[in-house]
């Protein structure tokens, strides 16, 4: 038997077979794990006598299991002793490679077996020659292809990388435990595999600690911006001594306010050392100037009285007011036309026919520019586009262009010939020429005729006998407080019974006998609304009249209310359940009372559109019903009725569609073109051209046509549409409401329990695809980016100007609510609230000015 010691101390003994001289076998200490396999089959060998003891042993294929007894605690290994069994034949001596240390370290394994007597004489020699073979070996016996490169602190065991990569600076397990009972200080070994896993796994936790922090950093950051951070925040306030009734506010600049209030203009530097003092302001409106307009008013106010009189033949309630008043009103009127536009550094205010600009760093008066007619005026860009009539030649209009960038001045001359039939009409009324007013006496005929007009107007409007509007009754009601509501229906029966009896007492009914049965038109007045009708638009190309000639007249009359119901609630008694029936039974029986029918034109027209450019031939068509043009960026759409034609800036027509319903807001002699081309406050349309789509909504849906072709790519039903909007991305907002198909078909009959609201949805311009739809908030009045706003205010009564609102609690206090909706969900993100109605509201991108009565508000909105 052969028996071996392992550095930690154990002691093995194994019986050595011929078998093992061509099978090596797998020798593993169980206790340490210490490989000897190669040692010991070269061992085996060198005892059985095996001749090429240095060729490559071949793959171990047996593994040698021993009965294990632990040692005795020795002081220290000694030196390799190998004993053979008694009579077995010496071997001859032969260098053998065997992996121990040098002479100076001490033996790695001691091994011993039984050999006779005779042969001990050898011993010596062999067990000499194989100390020095291995004192000259610096390979780790373990891992015969790593040197040695340290000893075991506890044992001196030679160790190779691999070896202290397992355990360090010592062998085995054992030697650390018995380093730890003697309180010998291990080192830790920075290559060692657990000290190598320890480090990789502090550090995934260091990461995973790193990674969890910021997202709870990034979710409390989120909820911060979601709930504090994104909403409006008061950066700049100045409040004013006195209240004002008008009042305007621009933001120049990141850091100026330019405002008007009351007809004082002036600039307020944000960040000055100042901020609560203006820069400098002056009052462009002396109100001491309107005594005279005011006395020529009141005179104006008399002989209208007197013209009263003659026509009504009683005029006991036709007042004329003081002329205190009347000053008053003036100046009201005055200060409330203005308006204020900036560009750049450059602040022109429009007042009273002029344009004139104001030096920035103190507000001297700078360049005047005198405008013959401010109707229609539009800001587009840097320019104000004005369309003027030629008092001296009314054929002629004129388009003005004003850079208020640099104040120059263009104009633009189209010609508006005068049908023959109207020339003859015109020469047979009158034979004298028509004179032109002063220039100097413009504005102040201007103004006495507005103020004798709202002074008629006011008279008019307290006539017992003016009709009552269901319509506006029905909308007034639905905010009333609970006790207005159940008080709704007396107040209405009360309304009823005396419209009739002035009605009665006036003879005002549409009878052919009443003496108040309206004027005809005669043919001039109607031939000069159809030359009136000739309009000069201004297109993406350049002015473009556009002009129609009634060809047969035709209207078509329908009910637009429901029949009246077969048991109605005014057969019942009037409680607080069912005060809204009775109050809407009421209504509708006085719109019946006022007419339950309604008027289409169905009237054929001839249409024609000339462009300035020379050689594009006019374009000529006949269409049904009320028409429209609307100037697009590469074509312009033509409407009337349920038609849609489109023409190229050549006057080529493109291609023709049909829509589902006229397109809302245009009648015979109502607003008969659409010239803005950019948003309003409810959005573009209702036609709008975007990418290689044109869409067009009419009174019951939205449609969207192909801009080549005018295939019709999707449609949607919606009633009520105000406006279009589109973000960033290119997606579709639309601005519409809840009402259903029958508000179309009668859209005379009031219903007080199902009252259209506001709707805002958002589409897929590609496929028409609703994706949300949000009702908690009014239309969209302002988007920037993916940012939309919607604003909702009312002016109410302010008990601070003797309203009764915050006494009685009656009526609807005034308030600003401005709210964000998110794009993606259409939820409402934040809500603004201020409990007063705002003079002016404007929206710079995150930012929103807003003019109040005594105080002016800058907001900043953080937006990521």
């Amino acid at each position: 038997p052969m028996k071996i010691q392992c550095p930690c101390g154990t002691k093995l003994a194994f019986e050595i077979t011929p078998d093992m001289a061509t099978t090596p076998v797998s020798f593993v200490c169980p206790v340490c794990g210490l490989d000897s396999s190669v040692m010991v089959n070269q061992l085996v060998r060198q005892e059985l006598g095996v001749a090429d003891t240095t060729a490559p042993a071949p793959a171990p294929v047996a593994t040698i299991t021993m009965p294990m007894t632990q040692p005795a605690p020795a002081p220290a290994p000694a030196p390799m002793r190998i004993a053979r069994p008694t009579g077995a034949p010496a071997p001859a001596p032969a260098p053998v490679p065997i992996p121990v240390p040098s002479a100076a370290a001490k033996p790695a394994m001691r091994i011993a077996t039984h050999a006779p007597a005779a042969a001990h004489a050898h011993t010596p020699a062999s067990a000499a020659g194989g100390a020095g073979a291995a004192g000259d070996n610096k390979f780790c016996l373990k891992h015969p292809n790593q040197e040695i490169v340290h000893q075991c602190r506890v044992c001196a065991k030679p160790m190779c990388p691999d070896c202290m990569a397992l355990f360090g600076y010592v062998c085995s397990p054992r030697c650390r435990g018995n380093a730890e009972s003697r309180g010998v200080d291990i080192p830790v070994y920075a290559l060692q595999k657990s000290v190598i896993e320890a480090a990789k796994w502090k550090k995934v936790s260091r990461i995973a600690g790193s990674i969890g922090a910021v997202i709870v950093l990034i979710l409390g950051f989120w909820f911060w911006y979601a709930w504090f951070g994104c909403t409006p925040k008061v950066a700049y306030a100045m409040r004013f001594e006195e209240k004002v009734k008008e009042g305007q506010v621009r933001l120049c600049g990141t850091n100026h306010l330019v405002f008007i209030r009351d007809g004082e203009l002036g600039r307020i530097d944000m960040k000055s050392s100042t901020p609560d003092t203006p820069v400098w302001s002056k009052q462009l409106v002396d109100k001491s100037k309107f005594g005279p307009l005011a006395d020529a008013s009141i005179a104006a106010s008399v002989k209208a009285r007197e013209r009263y009189i003659d026509e009504v033949g009683e005029a006991s309630h036709f007042k004329i007011p003081s002329r205190e008043d009347m000053i008053q009103g003036m100046f009201e009127s005055a200060v409330g036309s203005m308006e204020l536009h900036l560009a750049g550094e450059n602040i022109w205010v429009l007042a009273e026919g002029k344009l004139t600009r104001f030096d920035w760093q103190t507000g001297a008066v700078g360049k005047e520019l005198a405008l013959e007619d401010t109707y229609g005026l539009q800001r587009k860009g840097d320019e104000l586009v004005s369309d003027e009539s030629d008092y001296e030649d009314p054929t002629v209009k004129i388009t003005r262009h004003i850079n208020l960038l640099t104040g120059e001045t263009s104009k633009e001359t189209t010609q508006k010939p005068i049908p023959p039939r109207l020339m003859e009409l015109l020469v047979a009324a009158s034979t004298n020429k028509p004179t032109k007013l002063a220039a100097n006496n413009k504005t102040a005929a201007k103004t006495v005729a507005a103020a004798t007009q709202k002074v008629v107007a006011a008279n008019e409007a307290r006539r017992p006998d003016a009709p009552l509007d269901p319509q506006k009754l029905a909308d007034q009601a639905q905010k009333l407080p609970y006790a207005g509501k159940v008080a709704l229906p007396v107040l209405i029966a009360n309304a009823r019974n005396q419209q009739r009896l002035f009605a009665e007492m006036a003879g005002t009914s549409d009878d052919e006998d009443s003496p108040r049965v309206r004027r005809q038109p005669s043919e001039l007045e109607l031939a000069l609304a159809e030359w009136d009708a000739s309009r000069v638009v201004q297109a993406a190309d350049g002015p473009v009249q556009f002009s129609r000639v009634l060809l047969e007249q035709k209207t078509i009359t329908r009910e637009a209310m429901k029949a009246p119901p077969k048991k109605p609630a005014l057969n019942e008694n009037v409680s607080a359940g069912n005060s809204l029936d009775v109050a809407q039974d009421l209504l509708n029986e006085m719109q019946r009372e006022a007419g339950s029918t309604v008027t289409e034109n169905v009237s054929r027209y001839k249409v024609t559109v000339r462009r300035s450019g020379a050689g594009i031939p006019e374009w000529t068509g006949e269409v049904t019903g009320a028409p429209a043009f609307h100037p697009l960026k590469t074509m312009d759409i033509i409407t009337a009725g349920t038609k849609a034609i489109a023409i190229d800036h050549s006057n080529k027509k493109l291609w023709e569609a049909t829509l589902n319903f006229p397109v809302s807001g245009h009648s015979d002699l109502e607003e008969l073109f659409d010239e803005a081309t950019g948003a309003s406050e409810s959005g573009l349309g209702p036609c709008v051209e975007k990418d290689d789509t044109v869409f067009i909504y009419d009174q019951g849906s939205l449609a969207a046509f192909d801009r080549n072709t005018g295939e019709a790519r999707w449609r949607l039903p919606s009633v009520g549409i105000a406006g279009l909007w589109f973000d960033d991305k290119g997606m579709l907002y639309v601005n519409t409401t809840t009402a259903g198909g029958d508000s179309i078909r009668y859209s005379k009959e009031v219903n007080l329990h199902d009252q259209p609201m506001t709707l805002i949805l958002k589409v897929n311009p590609k496929t028409g695809k609703t994706l949300w739809d949000c009702q908690a908030a009014k239309h969209i009045t302002y988007m920037w980016k993916k940012y939309i706003y919607t604003t909702d205010q009312f002016e109410g009564e302010d008990p601070e100007d003797g309203g009764m609102a915050g006494i009685t609690g009656m009526a609807v206090k005034p308030f600003l609510r401005i709210r964000r909706i998110d794009a993606s969900n259409g939820r409402v993100v934040w809500t603004h609230v201020q409990e007063r109605c705002p003079l002016d509201l404007h929206f710079h991108e995150n930012s929103i000015q807003i003019m109040f009565k005594k105080e002016v508000q800058h907001l900043k909105i953080l937006m990521l």
